[in-house]
This record gives C-alpha cells, structure tokens and sequence, in this order.
C-alpha cells in the first residue's frame, strides 16, 4: 500500500499538495497590501508498517501563520485528500457474461453467439461499508474503487483465493476520515466539521492483511481498539438485565406513550404470563417544548404521578422486571429548552450551538455533569438501564462549533462514566455506528447494529437481515450487537425471531396491547425469561461474502 499524492485546501481559496516543498509560500489567490504569505512549515503523509502486515496511514501538515494570515486555516469541509493505491494482488474473477462466453464457445449449436459478449472482465471483490445517513452503517457490493458509495468508512477487499486487505478510516482528535472514490486508486478525505485549524496531524486509516477475511477484520478491529484506548466485545461486560426476554413501548406506541397505555400493556404480559424481564420506555415520556427537554421528569399530563409513580406500579404487577427509559444524546432532539429552569441549572455545562441549539457542553467533565444529574433522578425514580439515542448526530449538532472527534469523544465518555456509576453499564448505546462513535465508547457494552425494524414496511425483512448480519462481520467485534426489536405478531415474526436468537445480543419486541404472541416468545427463552443467546453472532459465510444477497 502507497500513498500516490495528497492535496491541502484552505479556507482563502489556496491550496498545497504533494509537490509543494516544504518552506513553500502560499499566497493568497487574490493579491493584497502588504500582506506576508503563509509558508508550509510540515508536509509529511506516509504509511508506516507497524505490525507483521499492519499498516497505519499518517498524515502531519502544517502551515506557519503569519502577520494578518492568522485567519488563514484549512478549510472546515473536506480540506485533505490523500490518494491511495492499495497495490493489491489480483486474481480475476470472471463475471457472469464471461463465464456465459466460454459455455457458449463450447456449445456447437450456440457458438456463433460468442462474439457478441463481451470480452473476460477483471474484477475486484470489494465489500464496503458506507454511512447511508448519520447513523447506521450498511455494506455495498463493489468490484472497481470508482463505484465507492459517499461516506465508506471500512473495506474489505479480496484480492485472491488467500489473501485479503482491510481498511479502516479512523476518527481522529480533531478530524475524521472517509474513503472517497477512484478507479485503481481512492481517496481518504479528511474533515473537522469546524474551522480554524491550520495543521492536521492524525493516522486517519488502519489497514490489516491476512489469508483469512474474518480474522483480517479481528485483527483490523483490534488494532483499531488498542490505538483508541478501548476494549473489544470480549472485554465488556454485557449487562445481566439484558439476558432476559424484553418488551419497549416504541413500536407499539411511538410517541403516544403513556403511564395508561404501559398499565394496559403490563396488564397483558401478566395476563399471558410471558417472562419478560425487563421494559423500556421509549421516547416520548419526557417534559419537553418545541421538541427540546424541559426537564428531567416525564409529561405530567402523560404521567400524572411522575416518571417514578408510573415505573413503581409497573414492578408492583410484574414482580422482578426491570425498567429502563430512552433519551437522547443531546437531551431531547433538539436539545435543552433555554426557556426551561433545567437549562438555567445546567448553565455552566450547557453551549449555544450556531443553529441555535442549547446542547451539553463537548467537554467530558461537562458531559459527565449533565448526564449524571439526569441519571441520579431516574436511578431514582426507580429506573434500571437507559438506552442513549442519536448519538452519531454529533457531526451535524455541533457543526461548525467544535471538530466532531473531540465532540463525540468527550460525550461518549461522559455519558459512559455516568451510565456505570448509576446503571452498572447497562446501557443501550443508538443511532452511533459512525466511527467517531464506535471507536471512542470506553466501557458500555451494548450497541444497535442497524437501522430500525419498522412493523409496516413492505418486504422489510430482508434488508433488515442484510444489514444486521454484515455490520456484525465489524461491529460485534467491539460490542454486544442489538438487532432491534421485532414484533411477535408481525407476518415475518418466525423468521425475527430466528435471527434474533442468532443475533448475540439481546431479544425484545414492541408488540401493540394485546397482540404479543406468547407461542413465539416462549421458545426464545427458558421458563424465567433467560433467553438462549448465542455466545456471538451469525455472520455471512465465506461464500457470500462479497457477493449482495439482494439480487
């Protein structure tokens, strides 16, 4: 693997690239009084062999600012590209019309159709991973580099029968990195997503070779872990609430949820005497305006005695379940409503965003502080875990305000530390799989693998798998993946609940009042709710690896 050249762009419109000496001025594109030009001071992109086939990309620029150019600085979007020639070692794989050729020329009844297919292709099995929106990952089925979706983050490429090559585009302190498309080359591309920044100096990808493509990707995550300063999925502790059969409210009420509508509900999983073991409430218990929190207990009107009046008459009937509530990362959705006595109490650990967004301060001692208070109410009110939401928002919440790897590091432990203290860690960590996330968490166990089960989605099943089984191949590396939860009386229910208890992680549905299916739900788990948990997940056999099960 070789870089072929990088490029600099700054926010005046001047840019540098891999010809450019170092101790080169860089003027500015539009002449101007008396004005010093800036010099590029470092300028050094390399890729260093740091492991028996284990690679780390490195990348240290640097300008020198000088008289009135201190506002010269890289630009806030997009500022670096590197180029990158993997140097791969090709086997060609025939396509279907080339293999359709040699059958044909052997056919003396079809022969003459040959000469119109196309001649034998070389291709190269690509398995990429591209972030679809902010949150979820999901795999892309490539044989050429100029077909990279926008925002991959993770490759697997097959170069022959026994060798493979993996990369993984890493968060940085400051800037993130994504794979961009080429043809025999791609690009990374660096971005803060904040301006003032004059020098860059991150390993913004990790790459890994080896015989086998499930230990390429091990070993890729390992590294990967060890230079982040987090533990893999075998050194996290999955919560024990977790192993126990499930029910949330979000399938089956959304945001009309309700301390009613949870009695119903209760009152029905008595009834049929299914074992859950816990329940969570799902987004839309909280005090809020205008979509942002107000405060830290539920809607009155919803909850006329309180988030902790709610959860205690649900324990009353379902003697040993646990209770769990969802919130957001940033609060609510649109942060902390500045009108609110919460914001005027959290003041100090609180920013005014740009976009005008009341948000916890991107600091860890901050983040912390915000998330303890919250926690220390529900802990008691009676809750038992939390499930943290949109967590891979960080990029778009505070753009512009700080760079988002710093951001989504210091939330993560922030909310991490908090969790642990009052929880045990039992948290559900949701919407994070961007790799600002993934790579940052230090202790939380658990973490959503895919996009969301939606109940009334035509032909939703197989896309669901999709994404679940081949973001398990990287992601249930690092943590305990949740496959989401499902409905017990939906059409595909049988299939769900297959994969579920294929899935590693944890089992629950969200099945309206008075439509769970206790047939369903019993053979995933013993008499007291403890479901049959695979040790890991299932994962894409060898076979399929590279090839879309969609077609």
């Amino acid at each position: 693997m070789r870089v072929t050249g990088w490029s600099a762009a700054f926010s005046n419109g001047a840019s540098v690239n891999h010809e450019t000496p170092v101790g080169s001025v860089i003027p500015w594109p539009q002449p101007h009084w008396q004005q010093e030009d800036n010099v590029l001071e470092r300028a050094q992109v390399r890729i260093e062999e740091c492991g028996e086939d284990i690679f780390a990309l490195h990348a240290d620029l640097a300008l020198r600012r000088l008289a009135f150019h201190e506002m010269m600085t890289l630009r806030e979007r997009n500022p670096v590209r590197i180029t990158l020639d993997p140097e791969l070692q090709i086997q060609p794989v025939p396509d279907a019309i080339s293999c359709a050729k040699a059958f044909y020329a052997e056919d003396d009844m079809t022969v003459g159709r040959s000469a119109d297919i196309a001649p034998d292709a070389e291709k190269t099995p690509i398995l990429a991973y591209y972030l679809y929106n902010d949150w979820w990952t999901r795999p892309a089925f490539l044989h050429d580099f100029s077909e990279l979706p926008d925002r991959t983050v993770l490759l697997l490429i097959k170069e022959n029968e026994h060798r493979y090559l993996a990369l993984q585009a890493m968060p940085g302190e400051v800037f993130r990195a994504e794979f961009a498309a080429g043809y025999h080359t791609f690009d990374v591309v660096l971005t803060a997503d904040a301006s003032g920044y004059a020098a860059v100096h991150e390993t913004p990808v990790l790459a890994v070779r080896d015989t086998d493509p499930y230990r390429c990707l091990q070993r890729l995550m390992a590294e990967a872990a060890r230079r982040s300063g987090i533990p893999m999925r075998n050194d996290r502790t999955c919560p024990e609430l977790l192993h126990k059969l499930g029910w949330c409210s979000w399938d089956a009420f959304y945001q009309d949820v309700s301390e009613e509508k949870l009695l119903q509900k209760v009152s029905e999983i008595r009834e049929k005497q299914i074992p859950f073991g816990w329940i969570l409430i799902d987004d839309g218990w909280h005090t809020r305006r205008e979509n942002m929190l107000a405060g830290y207990d539920a809607d009155p009107e919803k909850f006329p005695e309180g988030l902790g009046g709610c959860i205690a008459k649900m324990k009353d009937q379902l003697p040993g379940v646990k209770v769990g509530v969802w919130h957001a990362l940033s609060g609510y959705w649109g942060g902390i409503d500045p009108e609110s006595a919460l914001a005027k109490e959290l003041q100090y650990d609180l920013t005014m965003t740009m976009q005008g967004r009341l948000l916890p301060k991107p600091e860890e001692e901050s983040a912390y502080r915000f998330y303890d208070g919250w926690h220390r109410f529900l802990k008691n009110a009676g809750c038992d875990f939390v499930k943290v939401d949109s967590q891979s928002s960080v990029r778009t919440l505070y753009m512009g305000n700080a760079p988002v790897g710093r951001s989504a590091g210091a939330l993560q432990r922030g909310l991490d530390r908090s969790a642990a203290e009052h929880f045990g860690g039992a948290l559900i960590n949701c919407m994070g799989m961007a790799p600002e996330n993934v790579f940052v968490r230090p202790s939380s166990a658990v973490s959503r693998n895919s996009d969301d089960f939606v109940p009334l989605r035509e032909n939703g099943f197989g896309e669901h798998l999709l994404k679940n089984a081949f973001n398990s191949l990287y992601h249930a590396k690092i943590y305990t993946p949740d496959w989401d939860m499902f409905w017990s009386s939906h059409p595909d229910a049988e299939k769900h609940a297959v994969i579920r208890a294929l899935s590693g992680g944890p089992v629950y549905v969200s099945d309206k009042v008075g439509a769970s299916n206790p047939d369903i739900l019993r053979r995933l788990c013993y008499e007291d709710g403890t479901i049959l948990r695979a040790p890991a997940p299932a994962v894409p056999t060898r076979d399929c690896l590279f090839r879309d099960p969609m077609d």
